[in-house]
């Protein structure tokens, strides 16, 4: 507080007037001893009117100093009637505008402004006129020795002039209000320790909370339980205030061992050091670590607490620590391999096991343990590199990089040498690093790989002439058919790089196996070699000439423009070629060729394999057409004139023949992983097509009577092989495809039970005939009928490519079908196309409503599978699961068949 003027009591008037205001200071401070703190501004404010009126100033105020941020603040305002606040004009205002108003405050003493328009231009000066000052009085307010604000008087009607005795009472009312602030700080710092404390308590409980152990304190006279952590709660219950032996010991008839614990308290009772042991609680079946020690409560007595670690996992590692071991050096021991273990730094030997020593021909691990890594390697080893340099070298890779794998000479105790394979393992030896090593004689491997290297140019002679076998004809030394595939792609490549087109002409001789048969083969092969000259010679350096076997070429014939007759020169000089006469061994012999010619690029993409199919086709019609000719493909008037009825034909030798086969594709519960079924798939063996596809023959026979005889074989074929499966105890339903035309036969459910009866070994459920939606409601009455009669005798039906058609609820309701296939078009693109997937909900409530199966074809991927189980439909085939496969693939496929862990886990969903 800074030192006081004295008061100046000349005159009585004056003199009471300064008795009154120091009454007055005395009376508001006496408002101020014990106010509550959320009062005190109403009460600052209520003591600024009251001095103000009493100096009869116009206004009164308080202001803080912010010496951080170099700004003073209007906190507090009073104002006589008529006279404008200025408190909310007044908030940080820059100390830097009037430093030397904060100077005089800094010093303690008072701000005396007498006039303000006597004052010289200047920030301070623009400021107090904006108030409309006229005079000011400001006391600082002092903290300590420091200026922590003012309080201060305006006269805004008329000057004032402010004698010696008003600043003394405005100093005393600075200083009061001082302490109030004073006051305040201490509340705040107060609230503020207050608070701390608090969170530290709240710390400390959640700390002890947190922790893993079970922490709890007891009474240690009565034993009575004073706390419980959380972790101590969940074990035993919240028990405080009850006898701690009688709730955490189970079958105690007083305090044990815990509660009388002696070491707790030295001779003088006083807390001594804690005391850790591991104990077993019968009561809760578990292994606890337990630190026990005497701490002081709140209360001051001594009491007990113990904090108790759960190491039941740890005693359990523990346990299989040993039995681990134990293992590991049975293991050790038995191993054919030899087996030792050097440590760190030095690399001794530690341990090794019988087939170490029998190696190396070592007495016992005694011996061995005393012998060094110099001992079991010659110096050098076959790079000429020093043993010792190379093996501490190996045994640093393998501590970096936790393991090693060389070839290493090595030396038995009588100076034999043996070539070894090592691997050496990053380990640890009793709590030292350590490595082990598995050594191996590899010497009969090494003869055995010299032996080789002495067979490898043979073997490269031999290989080379296998690669001539691979891509040429050993007859004519043409390229063959796999030459001929790469042929044409480079062909295709160059041809599309060039903006040019290739010539593909199938060639097939005619009147060459007569020749063949009447002369024999070898006639027959010389013949062949001659034509294959007399061709090649009139072909140009690009061109490629093949044979595919017995009397069939090929030539690729590159360069081409896009007009067809551009090549009939060429295809010309071939047919010439291919009948000049020949002669061997006296004979004149003399065949013809039939040649069907395609181009290459067409309006459609196409690939080398269907190249070939259009000019075989061609060449067909040659043949048909008188022979010794060509014909150029041409696909409109080939499917119109031709195709269909040569297919047809094609399809009749094939059922003769027995060309076709049949296919299997997995049906799956993709919930369950369960194989519920297959559907049979027909296919073509076709002799040089390959195997081809259902597309490839049942447009060519739909409405036809092949189609009946080909539906028939179907079904008898997947009967045999329904029998052949259920004699090797694997009881797998088959579904089959019926034909529109083959529902409609009148004998249909007569020729099927035949063919049931014909097959006693297979239950009628392990049939499943499919027939589509499409053809089932061309004549439902028909269909329903044949449904219902087949479903009498076991075979059940289902709807192939549901939702494709035109479903209805009256047309599922008359169908007695069991299943419901959902059409791949909606599968596939279900996860990207809104409208699909609403058809599939749809078709699924449907068969919901319906208690229909629903299986879901074309699932092709994991993310396929996982939205058809999210959306309730369980049964599915596709690409994803399984792609069809023969008969004799599918036992194996089963017994590796696992669904995605996707699927596996919706089981809970």
């Amino acid at each position: 507080m800074s030192q006081l003027p004295p008061i100046d009591k000349q005159g009585a008037a004056g003199a009471g007037r300064s008795d009154a205001f120091q009454s007055l200071v005395l009376d508001i401070a006496m408002t101020f001893i014990n106010l509550p703190l959320d009062r005190i501004d109403g009460a600052v404010h209520a003591a600024l009117g009251q001095m103000a009126t009493f100096f009869r100033a116009d206004r009164a105020y308080v202001f803080d100093y912010d010496f951080t941020a170099g700004t003073s603040t209007n906190t507090h305002e009073w104002c006589a009637g008529g006279i404008a606040p200025q408190i909310h004009a007044l908030q940080k205002l820059p100390m830097a505008e009037i430093p030397d108003w904060v100077e005089v405050h800094r010093r303690g003493e008072c701000l005396v402004v007498g006039n303000v328009s006597g004052l010289p231009a200047g920030p301070l000066k623009r400021l107090l006129a904006s108030q409309n000052i006229q005079s000011l009085l400001t006391a600082p307010i002092l903290s300590d020795g420091e200026v922590t604000g003012f309080v201060g008087f305006d006269a805004v009607r008329q000057c004032r002039d402010y004698g010696e005795d008003q600043r003394y009472l405005l100093t005393l009312f600075a200083n009061l209000l001082a302490n109030v602030a004073q006051r305040i700080r201490s509340a705040d710092i107060l609230q503020q320790k207050t608070a701390e404390l608090t969170l530290t308590n709240q710390r400390f409980q959640s700390i002890l909370d947190g922790t893993h152990a079970a922490v709890y304190v007891t009474d240690m006279d009565n034993h009575e339980i004073l706390f419980l952590n959380s972790h101590a709660r969940d074990l035993v219950g919240d028990v405080v205030g009850q006898v701690c032996w009688r709730n955490m010991q189970a079958g105690q008839t007083g305090p044990c061992a815990f509660c009388t614990n002696p070491r707790l308290l030295d001779a003088d009772g006083k807390p001594g050091p804690p005391v850790s042991w591991d104990y077993f609680n019968p009561s809760l079946q578990r292994w606890f670590q337990l630190h026990d020690r005497a701490i002081p409560w709140d209360d001051g007595r001594i009491v007990r607490m113990e904090i108790a670690f759960d190491i039941s996992e740890q005693k359990a590692a523990e346990a299989a620590l040993r039995e681990s071991e134990q293992r590991y050096r049975r293991l050790f021991d038995q191993s054919r391999d030899a087996l030792i273990v050097v440590t760190a730094p030095d690399w001794s030997f530690v341990a090794c096991n019988s087939a170490a020593l029998d190696l190396f021909g070592v007495a016992d691990e005694s011996a061995f343990t005393q012998l060094t890594l110099v001992d079991l390697s010659p110096p050098l080893q076959p790079d000429g590199s020093p043993s010792r340099e190379q093996a501490l070298a190996h045994l640093g890779s393998a501590m970096a990089e936790g393991s090693a794998l060389f070839e290493w000479r090595h030396q038995r105790l009588n100076g034999q040498q043996l070539s070894c394979s090592v691997l050496l393992n990053r380990t640890e030896w009793f709590g030292q690093a350590a490595v082990q090593g598995t050594v191996r004689d590899i010497s009969e491997q090494k003869r055995a790989e010299i032996a080789l290297r002495e067979q490898s140019d043979a073997l490269h002679r031999t290989n080379a002439r296998l690669e001539r076998i691979a891509h040429f004809d050993t007859i004519t030394d043409l390229p063959n058919r796999n030459l001929l595939a790469d042929r044409m792609q480079q062909a295709m490549a160059q041809a599309h790089r060039h903006n040019s087109s290739i010539a593909i002409a199938y060639l097939d001789l005619d009147g060459f196996k007569e020749i063949n048969d009447r002369y024999g083969h070898d006639i027959g092969d010389r013949m062949l070699r001659a034509l294959a000259q007399q061709m090649g010679s009139v072909l140009r350096a690009g061109d490629t000439l093949a044979r595919l076997g017995g009397d069939e070429f090929v030539a690729v014939l590159v360069d081409q423009d896009a007009n067809p007759q551009s090549c009939d020169s060429i295809i010309e000089r071939l047919l010439e070629a291919s009948s000049e006469i020949v002669a061997i061994n006296g004979h004149s012999l003399q065949v013809s060729a039939s040649i069907g010619v395609t181009f290459f690029p067409q309006h459609e993409e196409i690939d080398a394999d269907q190249l070939l199919r259009q000019a075989d086709q061609a060449m067909y019609l040659s043949k048909v057409e008188g022979k010794n000719r060509f014909h150029i493909f041409d696909t409109a008037v080939h499917r119109a004139r031709e195709g269909h009825s040569r297919r047809l034909e094609e399809i009749r030798r094939a059922l003769e023949n027995e060309e076709f086969v049949l296919f299997y594709q997995p049906k799956v519960n993709m919930r369950t992983g369960q194989v519920v079924g297959a559907e049979a798939l027909v296919r073509w063996q076709h002799p040089r097509q390959g195997l081809l596809a259902p597309d490839a023959f049942l447009p060519f026979i739909e409405a036809h009577t092949l189609s009946l005889a080909l539906g028939q074989w179907v079904i008898d074929t997947a009967l045999n092989r329904i029998t052949a499966w259920c004699r090797t105890g694997l009881q797998l339903p088959v579904s089959v495809n019926v034909s529109a035309s083959q529902l409609q036969q009148e004998s249909f459910v007569h020729d099927l039970r035949q063919q049931l009866r014909a097959h006693p070994d297979v239950a009628p459920d392990l049939l499943e005939l499919e027939i589509t939606e499409t053809r089932a409601l061309e004549d439902i009455e028909h269909a329903s009928s044949v449904m219902a009669a087949c479903d009498a005798m076991g075979v059940k039906f289902a709807l192939d490519d549901f939702g494709t058609g035109y479903s209805s609820m009256m047309y599922l309701k008359r169908l007695p079908a069991r299943t419901l296939k959902i059409d791949r078009s909606f599968v596939r693109d279900m996860l990207v196309d809104a409208d699909d997937m609403a058809i599939l909900r749809g078709i699924l409530g449907l068969a919901s409503a319906f208690r229909r199966d629903v299986l879901a074809e074309g699932v092709e991927t994991e993310a396929h599978g996982a939205k058809l189980l999210e959306l309730g439909c369980e049964l599915a085939q596709g690409f994803g699961i399984a792609r069809p496969m023969p008969a004799a693939e599918i036992p194996d496929w089963i017994a590796g068949w696992r669904p995605p862990a996707s699927w596996l886990r919706s089981r809970g969903g």
